[in-house]
């Protein structure tokens, strides 16, 4: 098959001699906080700058949405 010929044919041009590591450090600063503060331990929590606390909180609204309905 020809993706099967594209996928040898990436495979063979593939540069394996680096590796990147990407770490998400958020659940460990969030558990930081509620280690910190116990008394967030169950709510939501948002980690970031402002363009990712406006995804965080639609989260939060549908979190509490659920547990309160």
């Amino acid at each position: 098959m020809k993706a099967d010929l594209l996928l040898e044919e990436f495979d063979s041009l593939r540069d394996l001699s680096k590796t990147i590591v990407h770490v998400d450090m958020d659940a460990f600063y969030a558990a930081v906080e509620m280690r910190d503060n116990p008394s967030l331990r169950d709510k939501p929590m948002a980690v970031g700058g402002n363009s990712m606390l406006v995804q965080a909180l639609v989260i939060a609204v549908h979190f509490f949405n659920q547990i309160y309905k």
